[in-house]
This record gives structure tokens, sequence and C-alpha cells, in this order.
């Protein structure tokens, strides 16, 4: 089964393969030249919960804000046009997670190890790039969206797959043997068809493989070293336990050395249990 197959499948099995519509719609528009900070705040506040959710996180200390922040118009000019339109994004996805279950994984554990891999992602780019760093951490939060995804039509292949202590690549192989294709190349599939910036699709495409990316691969590489550190620390529960090596030279693309870990595993750490609050609070 080819993953368009497998996209479509899961499209008739119900919302769960479809992007929320505020989220298709913010894509849509953000994909035009002509898109404004005015028409960017009215696709939000056309949700309210979103709205909500959007403004309070522009007043957490996770954005780091010294002033009050009462409107999405005012969010944009103060965090930015593109923050706001990414959490606005991370905050859509989670909703594809949110109150789901399957048998083929964890899908609670899925989406904290998500964030978790978000939030070290953004830390990790940060030393490099502020750009870099919001490309990271919403692609830290939909690096595994193929694994949701396969999990809703393959569940007892998934669940043989999830939690398994194979190697990375071993899951790989597995996945390509028992399914056709693996949770990157579906996952990328389904950023595509939900109109997400190619950059975002190959990230996607390329987290297990950072050295293969074009776009960005400062991003990528963030997502891949951050998903690993995060499964090292427990945060969330990733598609298996076992923690592989982060390869030299994506360390040389981040310019992080050893000394710098513990200080970065410390951020990492506070600044995941203030996003967990924040996304799913």
């Amino acid at each position: 089964m080819t993953p368009a197959e497998i996209l479509k499948r899961i499209e008739r099995l119900g919302p769960l393969g479809t992007l929320p519509t505020v989220a298709e719609k913010i894509n849509q528009a953000v994909a035009q030249e002509s898109c404004t900070p005015a028409l960017l705040a009215a696709i939000i506040e056309k949700d309210a919960a979103l709205a909500t959710r959007v403004l309070k996180l522009a007043n957490s200390s996770f954005y780091g804000l010294s002033r009050r922040v009462d409107t999405i118009p005012r969010a944009i000019t103060v965090l930015g046009f593109n923050l706001v339109r990414d959490t606005a994004l991370t905050v859509s996805v989670y909703r594809l997670f949110a109150g789901k279950s399957s048998d083929g994984c964890d899908i609670e554990g899925l989406w904290l190890h998500s964030l978790a891999c978000a939030v070290a992602a953004r830390c990790l780019a940060a030393r490099f790039d502020a750009g870099a760093a919001q490309h990271a951490f919403l692609g830290g939060v939909l690096h595994d969206i193929g694994i949701l995804l396969l999990s809703r039509v393959f569940p007892e292949e998934m669940h043989t797959v999830c939690g398994s202590k194979c190697t990375t690549e071993d899951l790989l192989t597995v996945e390509r043997n028992t399914i056709g294709t693996t949770h990157p190349e579906l996952g990328a599939l389904a950023a595509e068809c939900w109109h997400f910036p190619a950059a975002l699709v190959e990230l996607i495409r390329c987290h297990h493989r950072p050295l293969a990316a074009r776009h960005l691969p400062c991003s990528v590489a963030a997502v891949h070293a951050g998903n690993e550190i995060v499964k090292a620390m427990n945060l969330g529960k990733a598609l298996s336990f076992y923690v592989g090596k982060i390869d030299p030279p994506v360390w040389q693309m981040l310019n992080i050395h050893a000394a710098d870990l513990p200080s970065l595993i410390r951020t990492i750490a506070k600044d995941f249990e203030t996003a967990r609050e924040l996304f799913t609070g």
C-alpha cells in the first residue's frame, strides 16, 4: 500500500486524517504573498478557543514578553507574524491528538514526546538562529505525525512497532516491510496535503536522516537531536525507548559541544513543563 493510498484510507475513517479547518485556512492564507497580519488575526479570531489559547501563550513566560497582550492583532505585532502562526498551528495540531485513543500506540505519550521534542529543538536551534528555532519547534510538534496516522489504519502492526527496543532504523524497516511505507514518509505526505511549507514537509521526511535535508538543515538537525535527547530524558513516549547516536556532523551543525549539554538539558526540562501546562492544560 502506498503512502497516498494509506492517507486516503485514513481520511475515510474520520477527522483524524484531516487537519482542523482553522489550521488548513491558516496554511492556505500564509502561502499567499498577499497574506497580512490582519488576515491571519481574522482567521484565528473566528475560533474562540484557539484565540484564547494563543493569547494565553503570548502572555506566558514561554515567550518572555514584558507587556500584556490582550488581542490577536497585538500578539502578532509583539510576537511576530510567523510565531503567532506557528503557535496557532501547534494548538490546532494538538487537537488531532487530544482525546484520541488507539490500540496501536500511546497517543497521549506520543503527543508529550512530540511537544518535548519541539521544546528541545527550539532550545538547540535558538543557539544558531531565531528563525530556525521557530521552524524547529513546529517541526518537533509534527515530526511523528505519521505514527499517529499509521496507528489508525494498522493498530496491530503499530502496537508491535511502538515501544520496541529496536533501533530506529530497524523500526523503519519493520514499518516498510509490514505496511509499505514509514512514518516519516506518510507524515511528510500528510503535511504536503495540508499545505504546510515545503521546508517543513522535508523536515518531517528527514528527521531521522538530517544530513539529507537541503532546506533549513539546522532546524532538521535540531529536531533530530532533540528527538534523541528527550528520549534519553524520558519525556513522553516515542516510537521506541532506544536512544540513537547523534552523529558528530549534527552536533557541529548546531555548534553544540559536550560541555553545553548539562545546561541545555536543564533548560529543556524547565521549558517542557511550561509548554506541557500551556498546550495541554
